[in-house]
């Protein structure tokens, strides 16, 4: 992965990558602090276009209240799997050492937010980690006529492996108002070369690289304040 530095009239380049050895390290002194029933639940929902907002959403957190999808029909609910009848504490421990061994890492993170009091409008939020496919229950139990989409063992995740996540895929607008001094120590970086802000004007002049310059000051101005947590 690469990140980049704003100077007066250039742009430096770093790569930074991770301590893969770190990471694990780090992922299971988070796990070991927890209790596992507090990591694993049940996900289920009665509604296919709630199933299909979960698994296409990647950017904005999807929102309900009281098991109801806000502006939408339909239910979903977050059940602890100790309070189901599939727990199965082996398979979570299964999961837990694929997720520290990197197994989960290219998966998407579904963020959902749960309004818990409408009176002082408190909320939850969730950093899901979806391992398993979502099957409809009608076809593994007999007799049930309701339509009920279940996707069991999904992690959710605390904090602090949340933002170690989007370290990890270079989600880096969304960590500037985070304390990421811990994430970033598992992370080499490495200055590679400078290039001048003209070099990159012509670039985008004749089409070799796509955007504007504007563009290109953003992404690096982003890159500019997390390299400043780096320094400090």
């Amino acid at each position: 992965m690469l990140i980049y530095d704003k100077k007066d009239t250039e742009i430096d380049i770093y790569s930074i990558y991770a301590n893969e050895e770190k990471i694990k390290d780090y992922k299971k002194r988070i796990i070991d602090s927890l209790d596992e029933d507090e990591l694993f639940y049940s996900l289920t929902t009665n509604s296919s276009n709630i199933v299909s907002k979960i698994k296409n959403n990647l950017y904005q957190p999807l929102i309900y209240s009281n098991s109801v999808f806000i502006d939408n029909r339909g239910w979903l609910k977050l059940i602890p799997m100790k309070d189901t009848f599939s727990y199965n504490p082996q398979r979570q421990k299964e999961i837990i050492e694929k997720y520290i061994e990197g197994e989960y890492d290219n998966l998407d993170i579904k963020s959902i937010i749960e309004r818990t009091s409408k009176e002082d409008s408190t909320y939850k939020s969730h950093s899901l980690l979806l391992v398993e496919n979502f099957l409809d229950t009608r076809n593994a139990i007999s007799g049930i006529r309701e339509v009920v989409f279940e996707t069991k063992n999904v992690i959710d995740l605390p904090n602090n492996s949340y933002l170690l996540y989007l370290l990890q895929h270079d989600e880096y607008e969304k960590l500037l108002s985070k304390n990421i001094d811990e994430q970033l120590s598992l992370f080499d970086i490495e200055y590679l070369k400078s290039v001048s802000m003209i070099d990159i004007k012509e670039m985008i002049d004749v089409g070799l690289i796509s955007g504007t310059l504007f563009d290109a000051v953003s992404k690096v101005k982003i890159g500019s304040k997390v390299l400043q947590k780096v320094k400090r």
